[in-house]
């Protein structure tokens, strides 16, 4: 076993060390193509649901659905006043992205990439704990929640710069954010106020007729949250790409 332990280690060093390649079956796109843009979108897309379910030798995970440990969404300024902890996040509907546009700007030294793009549903499955107030009314309880977002249209900035290991050249985004702008939003916790039926209805009635106000109040949070998240599962696969690989 310990033979074994010691095997898996010495060959993730060595992948790091000397970087990795892209599957074969992944689109590569030239900086030098006038046509660069059209081109990553098309590749991207294409990627999207050949990364479902993960890649294990970059360490990148399956994203249908995409795990979360937890995410904690802070009190708005408004509306929202009770900070969110969710617990064993479950994100759908990523693979299912549709690319609406793709701006890159690829240079020697940086790499900066705007994706644009249109998601019909996205649900996020959780256990939650609530304790707070929402829309001036006390909300309080702890179980399972559903969120559906509708028809998003998603914002994407990939801020990028080049370091060096081994004498070639990785991209490492540090700067990522992500915007988000959903339809309709439906909410639904179960075990609202210790599992009061009628309480628990009109909540979740109320949350979903003021959608939109709610979202505006904490929306920034949960963006922040995201974005980090994606930062770092994107990491797992361009920093041990070779830049001159991945986008030659």
């Amino acid at each position: 076993m310990h033979t074994l332990k010691g095997l898996i280690v010495l060959v993730a060093v060595i992948c790091c060390a000397t970087g990795l390649d892209l599957p074969p079956d992944f689109q590569k796109c030239k900086r030098s193509d006038n046509n660069v843009n059209e081109c990553l979108k098309a590749a991207i897309q294409d990627a999207l649901p050949k990364l479902k379910d993960g890649l294990p030798a970059f360490g990148f995970p399956k994203i249908q659905p995409l795990d979360i440990p937890s995410i904690t969404v802070g009190e708005g300024k408004g509306a929202v006043h009770v900070i969110q902890n969710f617990n064993d996040v479950k994100i759908y509907g990523i693979p299912l992205a549709v690319l609406d546009k793709v701006d890159a700007k690829l240079t020697d030294t940086s790499v900066a990439i705007d994706i644009s793009a249109t998601l019909k549903e996205v649900k996020i499955e959780a256990k939650y704990d609530f304790n707070g107030r929402i829309l001036l009314l006390p909300i309080v309880g702890n179980g399972n929640s559903a969120v559906q977002f509708e028809n998003v249209k998603a914002q994407v900035h990939f801020g990028c710069k080049l370091i060096t290991k081994k004498n070639k050249g990785y991209i490492d985004c540090n700067d990522v954010t992500i915007k988000l702008d959903p339809q309709k939003i439906v909410f639904n916790f179960d075990n609202l106020f210790n599992g009061d039926e009628r309480l628990g209805t009109e909540m979740n009635r109320l949350l979903n007729d003021n959608w939109k106000e709610i979202w505006e109040d904490v929306k920034h949070g949960y963006e922040d949250s995201l974005s980090i998240i994606i930062q770092d599962i994107g990491n797992k696969i361009i920093k041990k790409v070779p830049y001159d690989d991945l986008i030659p």
